[in-house]
């Protein structure tokens, strides 16, 4: 399972602490923030959970090749705008 959050600078606080904490609390194996930032670039941020909480943090800006599920997905960042 996967959940990903499309973050704002007014949800930064819920998205990076509260939910990732309630994800984390109930199991969710991978959890995705993606931030656009002042100039509209977009960015994606993906963490694993690991013992109960998110580790392994990876950040892209670009097109990415992720394992979901035991399957692999290409993400392409920048299409995102």
């Amino acid at each position: 399972m996967l959940v990903v959050e499309i973050s704002c600078p007014g949800s930064m606080f819920t998205d990076w602490i509260d939910k990732m904490g309630q994800y984390a609390d109930a199991g969710i194996p991978q959890y995705w923030i993606i931030q656009f930032y002042g100039n509209g670039s977009p960015h994606l941020y993906t963490f694993e959970l690991v013992d109960g909480a998110y580790e392994k943090h990876r950040y892209w800006s670009n097109g990415v090749d992720i394992e979901v599920a035991g399957v692999r997905v290409r993400f392409d960042v920048k299409n995102l705008m």
